[in-house]
């Protein structure tokens, strides 16, 4: 995804309802930009779906392996 699935307090969304909806398992999603939204970001499990922030000043231009 191109923005992130949920708010800045980490609040589900209609995204995050559609991916339990369906066998996701992992969202990766960017458009965040600058340290301050990046630490209200959501990293990790949630509900049995890993999430992924890869915007590329978060991290650090260097790319990510995703599998």
């Amino acid at each position: 995804m191109h923005f992130p699935p949920m708010n800045d307090k980490q609040e589900d969304s209609a995204f995050t309802a559609l991916f339990r909806e369906y066998p996701i398992k992992k969202v990766i999603y960017g458009h965040l930009h600058g340290a301050a939204s990046h630490k209200t970001a959501f990293e990790g499990k949630r509900e049995g779906i890993d999430y992924a922030l890869i915007a590329a000043d978060y991290i650090a231009f260097c790319p990510r392996r995703i599998l």
